[in-house]
């Protein structure tokens, strides 16, 4: 149940113990106004008996409990850490209360409530479980220290099961939704960084990413050029054999080109029939090479009664050259292709 986090987890573990802290720093001042009200309720001072030990004890314990919590970097350390807020404050709060059964009328439901009101932030559902049987195991010194009879004894029992099932319901129904919240987002960004039909970058998505590239190229001196390339003809093939075929002649390209790639290239769609790519560490004439043998290789795909040709435009980056304008040289260099009769790579002059 608690094995390597899900990349959902670790999402909204990253964003949940930023926003529980707000919520747990009242925790020190939840134990402050017990003992205020507790002794306008019995007309004692605030410090004394075992208040007066408790009192400071579990605040000291609360702060070194929450800065510990707080620089933990793991869903199972801060899980863990976390349960021993919960239990240290209600252990506190329980010691800190007058031991008098008009006093449990009151301390009890608050008690019992907080592992309730802890479930959404839960991450693992044995998370919520432990710490609600635990955190009702510290509730019950408060009625202890009262010296309850056996049918007070049931009755706190029988609430606590309650309780501890409505946590983990409110855990389970919160979770469904954040999941399918995180996996709604994760396809929504996925559909605005990729091309639908290939699963190709996106033009936006790709000149983003170039941008990125263009700056460590700049910064280290290293080389890089553009491959701009085109299907040739793909109006006759969607005249001719159909849109569906043009769709699964672009998939098929695509897909090579992602066969064939270097590991850390960057493909994308453009639009249409055309596709650019990003070859890092990659002068001209190595550019070259590597979308001449993609143009062989794709000659040789079966499309499904029908090949097709790609013209391509290479085009190194040069000192001091801003990507779109190195696109534009890739560009061209792809319009000399198709001038020259397609089915050819061009290198644009450097």
């Amino acid at each position: 149940m608690n094995g390597t986090a899900t990349a959902y987890q670790q999402d909204y573990f990253q964003r949940v113990r930023r926003r529980t802290l707000p919520i747990q720093g009242m925790a020190p001042l939840a134990l402050l106004v017990a003992a205020w009200v507790d002794a306008g309720l019995t007309g004692t001072p605030v410090l004394s008996g075992v208040r007066a030990l408790a009192l400071p004890i579990g605040i000291a314990v609360l702060v070194v409990l929450m800065a510990v919590q707080s620089r933990a970097d793991t869903i199972h350390a801060h899980g863990w850490w976390t349960i021993a807020l919960l239990c240290s404050a209600e252990l506190a709060l329980a010691f800190i209360v007058t031991p008098d059964p008009d006093t449990l009328y009151w301390i009890l439901p608050v008690l019992m409530v907080v592992p309730v009101a802890a479930a959404p932030f839960w991450v693992w559902p044995s998370r919520a479980i432990v710490s609600s049987l635990l955190c009702y195991a510290c509730a019950l010194t408060a009625l202890l220290r009262a010296g309850p009879d056996a049918r007070s004894l049931w009755v706190f029992a029988g609430y606590a099961a309650l309780f501890s099932c409505t946590s983990l319901a409110i855990f389970r129904s919160i979770d469904r939704l954040r999941r399918s919240a995180y996996e709604f987002q994760v396809n929504l960004d996925h559909e605005a960084k990729h091309d639908a039909l290939t699963g190709l970058l996106s033009r936006r998505r790709f000149l983003q990413l170039g941008e990125a590239a263009h700056r460590e190229a700049t910064g280290s001196d290293a080389p890089f050029s553009l491959c701009f390339m085109d299907l040739d003809h793909f109006k006759i093939i969607n005249d001719v054999h159909g849109h569906a075929a043009g769709d699964r002649a672009l998939s098929r390209t695509a897909a090579l080109m992602l066969a064939r790639r270097p590991p850390d290239a960057l493909v994308a769609r453009m639009g249409g029939e055309e596709f650019v790519m990003l070859l890092p560490r990659a002068d001209a004439s190595a550019a070259a090479r590597f979308a001449d043998g993609l143009r062989e290789a794709l000659a040789q795909t079966e499309m499904g009664g029908f090949t097709v040709s790609m013209s391509a435009g290479i085009a190194e980056h040069l000192p001091g050259e801003a990507l779109g304008e190195t696109l534009h040289r890739a560009d061209t260099a792809l319009l000399e292709a198709k001038q020259r009769g397609r089915n050819r790579v061009e290198v644009a002059p450097g």
